[in-house]
């Protein structure tokens, strides 16, 4: 794993969100970690590869151009699978955190992506200079989040829009069942295309967007802790067969529930066998 790092503070412009460090990791064995304290806030982007991040046992996939909040109130443990390469930006916020956020947010086109892979192209050429380049496309990075409503949920204000914050606490709690978007919209007297754009401009996602994305996550839960068959998964968090669940699931999993479940364990024991192998090497250095 190679690394490199950029200090100093980074002002967005709009004095609510500061970069105080940019971390740079590159993943070349076949599997590595990197774990966030509790309490540094920041947002992780994946420029390339793919990995899997955990917080309280919950696990999320992330794939190239993705990114997600860490540091929101409990350690986070990263996964990178090999020829991974992960950008780290350490925030100064100015505000509490509004509670833990899971989702998997993807970075903007246009000038979003565009200024990642100049960092990446910076850091990787190492020119004079090029720790002020990445400061300054750092502050067009973040600047393009808040412009699009991408900026992760628990970097935003507690005041955030009250019709989308009812929307989301409406949908967890009731995920489990059919929702269509007419009853949000009876539930708060707008049209569809405002009740769109609120939950939009807070989340960056539509409320079935979000609908979907909450019950795949209930889906990966179950495949992870217990034992349960596939198809009594899906009645739990509300498809009426299997058929449905599985292109479901595969849609933002890019994989069946069964090939998650089989890599989540193999995963799993590797994990468990490489902290024997530390906890052996460590009996015979210390015995």
């Amino acid at each position: 794993m190679d690394e490199r790092i950029i200090r100093e503070p980074l002002c967005t412009g709009q004095a609510t969100v500061t970069v105080e460090e940019i971390r740079y990791r590159g993943f070349w064995q076949e599997t590595e970690t990197v774990t966030y304290a509790a309490d540094r806030p920041g947002i992780a982007i994946l420029l390339r590869g793919q990995g899997e991040w955990t917080r309280h046992g919950q696990y999320q996939t992330v794939e190239k151009n993705q990114y997600f909040a860490v540091g929101t109130g409990s350690e986070t443990t990263f996964w990178a699978h090999k020829g991974t390469e992960l950008l780290f930006l350490a925030l100064i916020t100015g505000r509490t955190f509004s509670g833990e956020d899971t989702l998997a947010y993807t970075v903007p086109t246009g000038l979003g992506r565009q200024s990642l892979a100049a960092i990446q192209k910076e850091i990787s050429k190492r020119s004079p200079g090029y720790e002020a380049a990445c400061k300054r496309y750092a502050q067009i990075f973040l600047l393009e989040l808040s412009r699009y409503g991408r900026m992760p949920t628990c970097f935003c204000p507690k005041e955030q829009d009250a019709i989308a914050q009812d929307i989301r606490e409406y949908i967890d709690g009731h995920f489990r069942e059919k929702i269509l978007i007419t009853e949000i919209m009876e539930r708060n007297g707008l049209s569809r295309a405002e009740i769109n754009q609120a939950f939009y401009d807070a989340y960056g996602c539509t409320p079935m967007q979000y609908y979907h994305q909450r019950r795949v996550q209930e889906g990966k839960r179950l495949l992870e802790q217990t034992d349960m068959p596939i198809r009594e998964i899906a009645k739990r968090i509300g498809f009426c067969s299997n058929s449905h669940f599985v292109p479901a699931f595969k849609k933002y999993m890019k994989m069946t529930p069964h090939q998650y479940r089989r890599q989540y364990r193999e995963r799993k024991a590797r994990k468990m066998q490489e902290e024997n192998r530390q906890m052996e090497l460590s009996d015979y250095l210390t015995g």
